[in-house]
Order: structure tokens, then C-alpha cells, then sequence
């Protein structure tokens, strides 16, 4: 079997190649950051704390980004970090079940050429025929 591994293969972490693991973290980072936006938003908006230390840099937020607070900003980065795992887990689940079927494929080409192998090791010639000048007397 090792004669037939890829020249290109990836480096694997566990399922995932670098490359996805790395689009898996950084989508976890992203919902992390969102969770905390959309709590301290709610906390805000709803825990009705006089000159709280979050009413100032929300306001300030709202201003900026044209009326979207800590909770709305929270709610869509959590929705972008959670596309993003999903691609993530996507991406590695193709992935991984292309390399089962291309193993299997391999398995039943080597499959097939054993049996042929073997088909040829047994085939056994009985030639008892007469040569062209021996018909002709």
C-alpha cells in the first residue's frame, strides 16, 4: 500500500488538514467574540444599571456604525463564526469521505489484479495441434 500514497499529501490534524483547522479556530474565535458583543449588549440594554460603563462605549458604537449596538453586532459576527465552523466541518467531511472512497477504489483495483494474477497461474496450455505441412500430405 505505501507505494501507492499521494506525492501531495497534506499535513493532517487529526480530520482536518492545516489549513481547515485553522478556518475551524478562527470561526470559534470569531462566535467567542460575538457571544461576548451580545452579552455585554443585552447587559446593556437590559439590566437597567444607571451610568453603567457599557452606555458609553454602545452609544458610541451606535454612532459609529450607523445604529448597530453590541447586541447586533454580536448576533451577526456569531452568525459569520458559525457559517464559517460549518464550512469548516463541511470542507473536512468531503474531504474525508473522497480519501475512503479512493482507498476503496485502490483496494478493489488490487483486488482485481491479484485475481488475475491467479486467474494466469492457473490457466495451463494443452496445444496438441498439427502443423500446416502435415495437413498438406
Amino acid at each position: 500500500m505505501a507505494e501507492f500514497k499521494q506525492n501531495k499529501e497534506e499535513k493532517k490534524v487529526g480530520p482536518f488538514s492545516i489549513k481547515q483547522f485553522v478556518w475551524f479556530i478562527l470561526g470559534l474565535a470569531i462566535a467567542a467574540n460575538a457571544l461576548t458583543f451580545l452579552v455585554l449588549g443585552l447587559i446593556d440594554d437590559y439590566a437597567g444599571i444607571n451610568n453603567s460603563i457599557l452606555t458609553t462605549p454602545n452609544s458610541s458604537m451606535k454612532e459609529m456604525m450607523g445604529g448597530i449596538g453590541f447586541t447586533w453586532f454580536g448576533a451577526m459576527t456569531l452568525v459569520l463564526g458559525a457559517l464559517i465552523v460549518a464550512l469548516s466541518l463541511s470542507f473536512s467531511s468531503k474531504d474525508d469521505d473522497r480519501e475512503k472512497e479512493r482507498t476503496s477504489r485502490r483496494e478493489q483495483r488490487l483486488k482485481a489484479m491479484r485475481e488475475q494474477e491467479q486467474a494466469k497461474e492457473k490457466v495451463v496450455l494443452d496445444f496438441s495441434g498439427t502443423s500446416a505441412q502435415e495437413e498438406s500430405k
